[in-house]
């Protein structure tokens, strides 16, 4: 079953550590940009840029970024083992 993490660190503290089944879950990477703009302070990604980070997470399994102060990593796996 896949798989989708994401974690925020701020200054070497997580401040947010999840992980949701992409099997009949509807829209996890919907779920996970809602639980982002929860826990990240003026988290608002441009379309293009969201598109473009779903579209890295899809082909090679991981995309990391910075917002702010925040470091943002999202990993995705196929055989749900992350």
């Amino acid at each position: 079953m896949a798989t989708i993490r994401a974690t925020v660190n701020n200054f070497g503290f997580y401040v947010l550590d999840v992980k949701f089944d992409m099997v009949n879950t509807g829209n996890a990477f919907g779920m996970l940009e809602m639980c982002l703009k929860e826990n990240v302070k003026e988290y608002n990604l441009a379309d293009w840029f969201w598109k473009e980070t779903k579209e890295e997470i899809l082909a090679n399994g991981f995309s990391s970024y910075y917002w702010g102060d925040s470091l943002i990593s999202i990993y995705y796996d196929k055989e749900g083992h992350n």
